[in-house]
């Protein structure tokens, strides 16, 4: 399984967008920004077991890891926080 996102360039930084994890990162320059991704994914799934690995081709970036389990696991407790902050809002 692998996931996609975005790379863009925002004033000073690199940024990559990856809205199913719903995760941004951000570098110093754009050779950075596949480093930062996969400790920010290894870093949220918190297993010494589990790796993440991250290339960029033009302005897309994609990620994959060693146990898809895992990264489904991490995108649906991702996304679920996320509905939840969202309906918390609305109730406001």
């Amino acid at each position: 399984m692998e996931v996609s996102g975005k790379v863009f360039k925002d004033k000073r930084f690199w940024l990559a967008e990856i809205p199913v994890l719903d995760l941004m990162v951000q570098a110093e320059t754009k050779k950075q920004i596949p480093e930062m991704l996969q400790d920010a994914v290894e870093l949220l799934v918190g297993d010494s077991e589990f790796s993440a690995a991250a290339y960029i081709v033009g302005d897309k970036v994609f990620l994959s890891a060693n146990d898809v389990k895992t990264l489904l696991a991490l995108m649906l407790k991702r996304l679920r926080v996320k509905a939840n902050n969202q309906c918390n809002f609305d109730r406001k």
